[in-house]
């Protein structure tokens, strides 16, 4: 059961690692959610959770949002991992930053609904970083700039 928690290991802690991946990463959006994510080098996976008063009000609504994208994001880590590094691997990176951002309205949504979303999400997640990794090998198959294979 230890391989499905969330150790401090497994989370993004640091307002500067939020910035980081709110800057450098890249975002998706579905109606409810934000989903902003970062390749690294190493570090495996990690999640960071943002429910803001004005998305959800009071205090039990936004805890109860931030369990439920904990809850997801423990149950579908496997999945996601085994999905990103066959993508990621090739390139040889194999950390990925997760930050699940709560929008107004996602306080109405029933927990199987939130599921759906946040699936929908991590499968877009997932389509992007292989479209980028592909970018990657055909730049690496063309060379340089002006030296194209004839």
């Amino acid at each position: 059961m230890a391989e499905f928690g969330l150790d401090r290991a497994r989370r993004v802690r640091k307002t500067s690692d939020y910035q980081e991946i709110s800057e450098r990463g890249r975002r998706l959006s579905s109606a409810h959610f934000a989903l902003f994510f970062l390749a690294r080098e190493s570090g495996g996976l990690r999640l960071g959770v943002t429910v803001s008063r004005k998305a959800a009000g009071k205090a039990h609504v936004r805890n109860r949002l931030k369990r439920w994208f904990r809850e997801y994001f423990r149950l579908s880590q496997g999945r996601i991992r085994e999905r990103a590094l066959e993508v990621m691997a090739p390139a040889g990176e194999w950390g990925l930053d997760l930050v699940f951002i709560a929008r107004t309205g996602a306080a109405e949504l029933s927990h199987s609904e939130a599921d759906r979303e946040l699936a929908g999400l991590a499968e877009r997640m997932i389509k992007s970083l292989d479209q980028e990794r592909a970018k990657r090998a055909g730049d690496l198959k063309r060379g340089p700039a002006g030296k194209g294979r004839s």
